[in-house]
């Protein structure tokens, strides 16, 4: 103790930021006050942050708030990346509807919120804080013979608000509700706009800035909704009429990100590439750049991360893909230069060949790769014996293969109750928080502590 007194304040403070972790670091601030006070220099802090950022295998946040948070935020991280590969405990369920309900699908926006969507047009949003869980906004949108097939949602630009976009089928008309839902104390659900269509089509994505829905009008055609004024349908061509006729015709779009003047759409048999102006409009004589996938995927079989730039100015999407023979995770990498044609070049960096793993039948029943294409969990389910496990894994943003057979077990459920099948997961990628939802509907939280 006297010794560390006696070295001067630079010399401790570099023995802190270079020999010494964040735990440590802890640890050590409580021998006196001299010391305590020095282990809260901002520059101990950015180091330890730097060092997360440099491992490539731990998520944070985007945009830290003030320097005052930069401890908390290198803190949060150890302990979440400790807790990742931890095994953990399901809980009584958060929603328990009496008699079973089908659930569409679980949203969870900025580590905080969960969106719960149900078929019967129950809407629900609850803080999975651990301090805070409970429902904190109810939207009811049951209306005799309608059936709501499909929806998505994301933040609007500020943070503040989730926008919802739900569709609903009927016996002589289908539409479209779009919703404002305020976070903070009070969620408060806003109908923004109704769109009605003679024909249903899948909700794809919003873009929240450009104010777009885009849907799935058909396989050949995406259908993009302006919701601010009255141009409404805007029909996108997908397919090129020299590809081979058969795999058109079965080539949908499962999932979308839209990148600007370009989308990437994530198809049946493809991932392709695609220019398009202000409007969304493909720009006529350019050909999308498309990638062959060696096994069909089917809807819901995508898990796709957020579109991150790289210091080189490229583009990263990371994509998680179930085709039934394994689950596999691509790196696309997208480069738009100014000058000249755009490039894409799509990566395998890891696989999980179920059957070989487990060397009786199984298959993948729900899948969520993070915002950031860092952590990614699965629920297997084994055919012979009902188990159903959620695997957890972290992809390294500096490794080129990921061995995914590898994934640590987090929970495990046996039953041989269908209704107790996993259908649906969402996974909060900073806390390492997980939901999972049944084939009965039920909600639970499966968090990392």
């Amino acid at each position: 103790m006297s010794t560390l007194l006696d070295m001067p304040n630079d010399i401790l403070l570099l023995i802190i930021c270079n020999f010494l972790d964040a735990p440590e670091v802890l640890l050590l601030r409580r021998t006196c006050r001299e010391i305590s006070q020095l282990t809260r220099d901002k520059i101990v802090w950015l180091r330890f942050l730097e060092r997360l950022q440099n491992s490539g295998e731990i998520p944070l946040p985007n945009s830290p708030d003030t320097d005052a948070s930069l401890e908390n935020i290198v803190i949060s991280a150890y302990r979440a990346s400790q807790l990742w590969l931890k095994p953990r405990q399901l809980g009584k369920p958060i929603l328990n509807p009496l008699g079973g309900r089908p659930i569409k699908g679980l949203n969870i926006y900025l580590d905080v919120w969960l969106l719960i969507v149900y078929a019967d047009g129950f809407v629900y949003l609850w803080n999975i804080q651990k301090d805070a869980g409970h429902i904190c906004g109810t939207l009811d949108l049951r209306t005799d013979g309608f059936r709501w097939t499909s929806y998505s949602a994301s933040l609007d630009p500020t943070n503040e608000a989730i926008i919802l976009a739900i569709q609903s089928i009927g016996a002589m008309e289908c539409e479209t509700r779009l919703y404002s839902i305020k976070l903070g104390i009070d969620q408060i659900f806003t109908l923004i706009r109704t769109f009605k269509h003679p024909l249903p089509r899948g909700i794809l994505v919003l873009d929240t800035a450009r104010k777009l829905v885009v849907l799935a009008s058909s396989t050949q055609t995406l259908d993009v909704i302006k919701w601010d004024s009255e141009e409404h349908n805007m029909f996108v061509p997908l397919d090129d009429f020299d590809d081979d006729a058969e795999e058109t015709l079965f080539n949908t779009v499962i999932a979308l990100r839209l990148l600007g003047s370009h989308f990437l759409a994530i198809r049946t048999h493809t991932i392709e590439l695609h220019l398009c102006d202000d409007s969304f409009q493909p720009q006529r004589g350019t050909k999308p750049l498309k990638h062959v996938l060696p096994f069909p995927l089917q809807d819901g079989a995508a898990s796709l991360s957020d579109a991150v730039l790289s210091a080189e100015g490229r583009i990263h999407v990371n994509l998680l893909a179930y085709d039934a023979h394994s689950l596999a995770c691509y790196n696309i990498t997208i480069a738009l230069p100014t000058t000249m044609a755009a490039s894409m070049e799509v990566t395998l960096i890891g696989k999980a060949p179920l059957h070989i793993l487990c060397r009786t039948p199984s298959f993948v029943s729900a899948h969520a790769l993070g915002a950031q294409g860092i952590r990614a969990m699965w629920v297997e389910r084994n055919n012979h014996t009902m188990t159903r496990r959620v695997r957890v894994f972290a992809f390294n943003r500096h490794k080129a293969w990921h061995e995914m057979d590898e994934a640590f077990d987090a929970f495990s459920l046996k039953s041989y109750d269908l209704r107790e099948d996993l259908t649906h997961c969402a996974l909060a990628e900073l806390s390492g928080n997980i939901a999972l939802a049944n084939r009965s509907g039920h909600v639970f939280l499966l968090p990392a502590e």
